[in-house]
């Protein structure tokens, strides 16, 4: 998304009219031949857009597609045959002079992906929204944060109903079905939702890294409109969710103690096996540091190992040393 991508071949803009011509004449054709996409949509923008400078198409892969994804990467190339192609989690591909952006959606999530994406940036404005109350909107659903520690946060999965994650955090579901016509429409209503503050969003900061055209009218609306809540107001979130998903703080408390008792096994786990122990049981302090960090992450994927620490009974750490020592010596013969 962004239309940046490609940085050796010439991409240009699209008028409105030229691009749902290529979309349905071109690109649709292609992509219907690729086995890999159980179904695909052309991510919907504000309906009175009138140039784009990429084409984001949201992807439901199939079953095996999603657990290797060099499958659907290189049936789409294969098919679509760009003169240059990036790839990360989704594909960028050039085809007639035009970016298109290949968006896998997580499984079975596609139409709250793809709704959450709609509309140019309305999706992440919502996001920043949520961000403060321990929400987190992502392709695969809303969820709910819990901060653990410093170090752990774990994330509780609350609804993949979209309509019902608009409702939860403040927004009219209806209203965003109909869609929206101009950016203004888009802050209007991300500044709709009773739990909307001006300071949340945090936009400048994306400005500075990434200065997308919809995020600058954003700021520029905000600065417009001072009256719009600066400060959190007083909601009790967790509440607000329970009336909505009616088993959610039964669950929750379920996920904290399931997470603790998780959190309480990897650090005492930690406590039997860690570099430190490991320099001391084979002398690793005076090892070559490259030559130690090889043999330790081959300790990390040693299947041994790893069924000893994984038993329902933590091992003695004297368990622990005797194979680690036993494994070194594996490790130095070879």
């Amino acid at each position: 998304m962004g239309g940046q991508a490609l940085k050796n071949v010439i991409v240009r803009r699209y008028l409105r009219q030229e691009y749902f011509e290529t979309w349905n004449n071109k690109v649709k054709p292609l992509l219907s031949q690729i086995t890999s996409f159980e179904k695909f949509d052309l991510i919907t923008a504000y309906h009175n857009k009138e140039s784009f400078g990429d084409m984001d198409v949201m992807v439901q892969l199939s079953e095996e597609a999603s657990k290797n994804p060099k499958i659907w990467i290189e049936e789409a190339i294969a098919v679509l045959k760009p003169l240059e192609y990036t790839v990360s989690q989704q594909i960028s591909a050039h085809v007639d002079d035009l970016q298109l952006d290949l968006i896998p959606a997580p499984h079975e999530c596609f139409d709250f992906a793809f709704n959450l994406m709609s509309y140019n940036d309305l999706g992440a404005f919502i996001g920043h929204v949520a961000r403060p109350y321990s929400l987190s909107l992502t392709t695969a659903g809303l969820f709910y944060k819990i901060e653990l520690s410093d170090h752990f946060t774990h994330k509780v999965l609350i609804t993949r109903d979209f309509p019902k994650a608009l409702t939860i955090l403040g927004y009219d579901p209806i209203e965003h079905s109909r869609g929206f016509a101009t950016p203004q429409q888009l802050f209007e209503y991300t500044t709709s939702s009773d739990l909307f503050c001006s300071e949340s969003l945090e936009l400048r900061n994306t400005v500075r890294k990434n200065p997308r055209m919809l995020v600058v009218r954003m700021l520029e609306y905000l600065e417009l409109h001072p009256n719009l809540r600066k400060s959190l107001p007083d909601i009790n979130i967790i509440h607000r969710i329970s009336q909505y998903c009616p088993e959610f703080e039964k669950n929750l408390q379920e996920e904290i103690e399931s997470t603790n008792r998780a959190q309480e096994r990897h650090n005492a786990r930690h406590e039997l096996f860690n570099g430190i122990l490991v320099q001391e049981w084979i002398g690793g302090q005076t090892l070559n540091q490259k030559l130690f960090g090889t043999f330790m992450k081959a300790l990390k994927n040693d299947a041994e190992l790893t069924e000893l620490l994984d038993r329902p009974q933590l091992p003695l750490r004297e368990e622990v040393e005797r194979l680690v020592k036993k494994k070194w010596t594996e490790f130095q013969l070879n």
